[in-house]
């Protein structure tokens, strides 16, 4: 049973973390464009992906999709969760 005590802490922790989650899902969204350099599990199985230096969180389905050396362009949240991820294609021109 949780004491009556330790509630307006409890809450306090759920309001600021909740405010967290909508602040961060809010725009404005960085944006990286350049390569996938390299993918790693984090800590708290996090998925993370580097692209031109930046580290992103993404969810596991888009971590085993990837390939290393791709070349990507990825919108996040300020806190480096993203938004969505792009494939960038090589320009062929005619000849």
């Amino acid at each position: 049973m949780v004491r009556m005590t330790r509630l307006p802490a409890r809450f306090a922790r759920w309001f600021s973390r909740w405010l967290w989650a909508l602040k961060d899902s809010l725009p404005p969204y960085g944006a990286v464009e350049g390569q996938l350099e390299t993918k790693e599990l984090g800590p708290d199985e996090k998925y993370l992906v580097c692209v031109s230096s930046t580290w992103v969180v993404v969810d596991r389905q888009t971590y085993d999709t990837l390939v290393v050396g791709e070349n990507l362009r990825v919108r996040y949240t300020r806190g480096r969760r993203a938004v969505n991820i792009d494939r960038l294609l090589p320009r062929r021109g005619p000849g």
